[in-house]
């Protein structure tokens, strides 16, 4: 594959900041799960937003359940 011209430079520069979010997005998740484990919610919670942020469904899909846990917590 190679990429000529302006749009060919842009297609590649667009790849590689991608790839470099997506390692970024990944980053957090060897602490979030850590903190779920240990029912660490504001740990969770923190490693979490961030990958929710870059649009990682199930960092969303945690948060979600994390906080039904807490309300269900609070109404008892």
């Amino acid at each position: 594959m190679t990429f000529r011209g302006r749009t060919g430079r842009l297609t590649c520069s667009l790849l590689l900041c991608g790839a470099a979010l997506l390692g970024t997005a990944q980053a957090g998740w060897p602490k979030a799960r850590q903190a779920l484990a240990a029912w660490d919610y504001d740990t969770a919670l923190f490693q979490l937003r961030p990958l929710a942020a870059a649009g990682d469904a199930e960092a969303l899909f945690e948060m979600g359940y994390i906080t039904e846990q807490v309300y269900e917590d609070l109404a008892r």
